[in-house]
């Protein structure tokens, strides 16, 4: 999976979390998407938030 997939899976998961903990599909944004460099990974970690209205 090429970093750019993995940043799309994880904002896709995060809407989809949202949406479960009961927020309006149509509200959700990304509110914050970040790269976290971890010394013992190749790559960096991705942290990636979703709110919506409820």
């Amino acid at each position: 999976m090429s970093y750019d997939e993995a940043k799309e899976d994880a904002r896709n998961h995060a809407i989809e979390q949202a949406v479960l903990a009961g927020a309006d599909r149509e509200t959700v944004q990304i509110v914050l998407s970040e790269d976290i460099p971890i010394a013992y990974l190749s790559g960096n970690a991705l942290l990636v938030k979703a709110a919506g209205r409820l």
